[in-house]
C-alpha cells in the first residue's frame, strides 16, 4: 500500500509499506502488521510534512484498517526520521549493529520503532 505526499498539488513524496502476519510459535494470527516506510524531497525536509504525513497514516492503519502493529526502521544517523516516529508515538525498540551495508561500503546500524494500537 503506497499514498503520495502533497503539498498543494505537488507530489513530494510518499509513505506505505506492506502489510505482514506477526511472527508466530502457532497458528497464524489473525491480525495483520504492517512495515512502513515514507520519502519525502530534501527541498521539502525540515517543514513538520513528513511528521504530518505519519500523523495521519498512522491512525489510518490502526482505526480504519485494523493493524495491531506498525514498524518502522531507520538508520540510526537518521536522527530526523527517528524525530518524526518518536513526535507520532512511536518508541524505540532497539538497534542493530552493522545491520545493513550502505552504498559508500560501510556497514549502518538500524534502529527499530514501533506504534502499537
Amino acid at each position: 500500500m503506497r499514498c503520495v505526499i502533497e503539498v498543494g498539488e505537488q507530489i513530494v513524496g510518499d509513505i506505505g509499506g506492506r502489510f505482514r502476519h506477526p511472527e508466530s510459535l502457532a497458528e497464524v494470527p489473525d491480525v495483520w502488521d504492517f512495515l512502513l516506510g515514507y520519502t519525502v524531497h530534501p527541498a521539502w525536509w525540515g517543514r513538520g510534512i513528513t511528521s504530518a504525513a505519519v500523523g495521519l497514516f498512522t491512525p489510518l492503519l490502526h482505526e480504519r484498517l485494523g493493524v495491531r502493529r506498525i514498524v518502522a526502521k531507520v538508520f540510526e544517523e537518521n536522527r530526523a526520521s527517528a524525530r518524526v516516529l518518536k513526535k507520532n508515538g512511536f518508541r524505540h525498540e532497539g538497534t542493530e549493529i552493522a545491520a545493513v551495508l550502505g552504498r559508500e561500503g560501510t556497514w549502518l546500524n538500524d534502529s527499530t520503532f514501533a506504534h502499537l494500537a
